[in-house]
């Protein structure tokens, strides 16, 4: 499972007491369960999460809403569709996703792992 930062998780946590305050419920326990799942990193740790992680987790996360759908409806997955799918998908989410956090025009993860020759 991957990390959050303190900092981030601060952050949450301050998000999540703004929710509950505001009566948004869905958006309280939302981040409640992701801060009480989720490990918490120190700031300055050493943390490495590339391109092909990240996008690995979103085609992950795809599926298990995919399967949730497939157990919810008491179907079959059409695995083509699913494939056809995450493909048209990702990258848009990806692109939305970016801009919810404030980093429209970012295209290198902070995490990237250093290339050869590289100089962070």
């Amino acid at each position: 499972m991957r990390t959050i930062n303190k900092s981030l998780a601060l952050r949450l946590s301050l998000i999540r007491k703004e929710a509950e305050t505001q009566g948004l419920v869905k958006t309280a326990e939302a981040l409640n369960t992701i801060l009480n799942t989720s490990s918490v990193r120190k700031d300055d740790t050493n943390y490495t999460y590339s391109s092909a992680e990240y996008a690995e987790d979103v085609r992950n996360a795809l599926w298990q809403l995919i399967v949730r759908t497939a157990d919810f409806c008491g179907s079959g997955i059409d695995v083509d569709a699913a494939n056809n799918f995450m493909a048209s998908v990702s990258e848009q989410l990806t692109s939305e996703m970016k801009d919810i956090v404030g980093a429209k025009d970012s295209v290198i993860g902070k995490h990237e792992p250093v290339l050869p020759g590289e100089v962070k």
